[in-house]
């Protein structure tokens, strides 16, 4: 007998975002590679936990709530300091989830330019179609997110940088 919802293989829900921040491409790479303080500020995530580092990646274990729906899984973060960092995991309800980061300094270094792209694919068909309404709110919410956290991080610093 074969299962339905594993052999589901729609297309995937996809997000991407670019913004430009007033901070060091470092100082917004730290800040995104800091994965268990997730909890304190991004919309979803209730739980972030390392569970195994190595030289330029971590295995997380995390929680995330979407409205009513709450999945647990496993992740592989790969940092590429200070200009990339890529998510992956194919646990729990995800057939494919991905989030990769790009950070480019802008000429002058005070301000970087950050891509986002979100990639989710889960395996049943019902949650597919949800999810994929609600990808975009969800990945401008954490973009929007990680923005708000580097002004309350940086946001003194920069403005100090800006008036010497």
């Amino acid at each position: 007998m074969t299962n339905t919802a594993d052999e589901h293989k729609g297309p995937a829900a996809t997000y991407s975002d670019r913004r430009v921040m007033p901070y060091r491409a470092e100082q917004v790479f730290d800040l995104v590679a800091d994965v268990e303080r997730y909890p304190e500020f991004l919309p979803m995530w209730e739980e972030a936990t390392i569970v195994e580092r190595g030289r330029n990646f971590y295995h997380t274990d995390q929680v995330v709530r979407v409205g009513l729906l709450r999945t647990r899984f496993r992740s592989k973060t790969v940092l590429s300091r200070p200009r990339h960092i890529e998510v992956i995991s194919c646990e729990g309800l995800f057939r494919r989830f991905s989030i990769g980061w790009h950070f480019a300094k802008i000429p002058g270094g005070k301000s970087c330019q950050v891509d986002c792209h979100l990639v989710w694919e889960v395996r049943s068909p019902l949650l597919h179609n949800i999810l994929q309404l609600i990808l975009v709110e969800a990945g401008q919410s954490i973009v929007t997110a990680f923005e708000q956290r580097a002004d309350e991080l940086y946001g003194e610093i920069a403005t100090a940088a800006q008036t010497r």
